[in-house]
């Protein structure tokens, strides 16, 4: 064997141990909320009861806008909802398999807490065949592939609430590894994982960017088949609940707009406006990496770093909550694939891995506590007690700037140049020139 090649088992090796207690302690999570929730009987899935709702209303023919306005009657069978609907219109339809409206509430609940088990394993499966379909023979680079998908801790939050975040999530992971072998399969997967705009939206413009054309008309015309259909069952136009999920969507008031929020909470802007702002970040940015990246001849072959900026962008703008950042596995993803092709140090690997694990599994832990103390330093300079109001944008800010570091040393390490190497050459011309004059 290779002196590279034992260097990379080592690597890895070492990198699928590192794992095993972030995935401990990502079962142990689920397995105590399983426990609470079917054993202690404790409310659970409020985010699938609602969609649950949504399209069960749909089938029985009502709108579920008009049902919480009161302009329908209530369905003693379906109830009232936990709170106000805002899904999209395709959604309504796609909710017929994803949340099982067919299906008596508690059957549906099973039903679909064993289809989260069943995307997430599948998902890993996948990530697998990937990197062994590009030729990768080391065993612990192929598991580390596998084992990824299990560490984000985040999936803990999406079962809790039943979020489908982590289904668009998986979907979009998938459409990703299956694009250059099969197009029409991503597509209906990017057209899938629409069920969530904020999470998918930004991938189509990647798409097109790449000219991926066959993957992006397939999610589109799924996307006008369902959308049309949830029409036809409700007896609205398709406009029509169009405008009326982006008038519900407009009103919420908790979560997080992404960077925006700080206008919004401060007055600046509305949250309306701080929404389409947030609109017009994501596609600029994700438009501007995109294009800068695919110029890039090292990265020609680089699926999952490519799509990685729609990915960290998704998590810049709009509404989301932690079960909707799942979408940063494609980062780690690309992060193994990278450097599974370089040959770094032992020292610089383990660096590596432990800063990718520390931001994709605890970025929220870590960055609350920052945000703590940010907010105590500023609130005791400027001895205003209220500046700790703003804790929770602090928080979505040093989670952004980890992921754009995080995104930013992977791109650096896979142009082989060295870390901060742009700063260091500005910095010694400087000098030259101080000591010149």
């Amino acid at each position: 064997m290779k002196v590279a090649d034992r260097l990379k088992n080592r690597q890895f090796l070492y990198f699928v141990l590192m794992t095993i207690p972030f995935i401990a302690y990502q079962l142990f999570i689920i397995a105590n909320i399983i426990y609470h929730c079917f054993i202690l009987k404790e409310h659970f899935f409020l985010d699938f009861w609602l969609r649950w709702q949504e399209t069960a209303y749909m089938l029985i023919g009502s709108n579920p806008m008009d049902v919480d306005k009161g302009l329908l009657p209530i369905d003693p069978r379906i109830g009232n909802f936990p709170f106000f609907p805002g899904n999209c219109p395709w959604g309504y339809t796609m909710g017929i398999f994803w949340v099982l409206g067919f299906l008596p509430l508690p059957v549906a609940k099973i039903l679909s807490l064993i289809m989260y088990i069943a995307i997430l394993v599948v998902t890993a499966f996948l990530a697998y065949r990937y990197f062994k379909n590009k030729g990768e023979q080391n065993r612990f680079i192929l598991l580390s592939a596998a084992l990824i998908i299990f560490v984000e801790t985040n999936w803990a939050v999406a079962i809790r609430w039943g979020n489908l975040g982590a289904f668009c999530a998986c979907f979009l992971i998938i459409a990703v590894l299956l694009l250059d072998k099969h197009p029409v399969v991503s597509g209906v997967l990017f057209g899938l994982a629409m069920y969530k705009p904020q999470v998918a939206a930004l991938f189509f413009i990647s798409l097109l960017l790449q000219r991926r054309f066959k993957a992006f008309f397939t999610a589109c015309s799924l996307i006008c088949i369902t959308w049309a259909a949830s029409a036809v069952f409700t007896g609205v136009s398709p406009i029509d609940l169009l405008l009326q999920a982006n008038a519900n969507g407009t009103g919420i008031s908790n979560g997080t707009f992404g960077i925006f929020d700080l206008f919004s909470e401060t007055n600046i802007l509305t949250i309306p406006q701080s929404i389409y702002a947030s609109a017009i970040f994501g596609i600029v940015f994700t438009t501007v990496i995109s294009i800068w990246l695919s110029k890039k001849p090292h990265l020609k072959d680089g699926n999952l770093l490519y799509y990685s900026i729609p990915a960290v962008a998704s998590t810049l703008w709009f509404y989301k909550q932690p079960h909707d950042f799942i979408i940063i596995a494609i980062l780690a993803l690309a992060t193994l694939e990278i450097l599974s092709k370089k040959d770094i140090s032992f020292k610089k690997f383990i660096i590596l891995m432990l800063l990718m694990l520390t931001l994709y599994c605890f970025n929220v832990q870590i960055a609350s506590v920052a945000a703590s103390a940010t907010v105590r330093v500023f609130g005791f300079i400027f001895n205003n007690p209220d500046i700790r109001a703003y804790h929770f944008n602090v928080l979505y800010l040093y989670r952004y700037a980890a992921w754009i570091v995080w995104f930013l040393i992977i791109f650096d390490v896979s142009a082989n140049k060295k870390f901060y190497n742009f700063l260091k050459i500005k910095s010694s011309r400087l000098i030259r020139v101080k000591t010149k004059s």
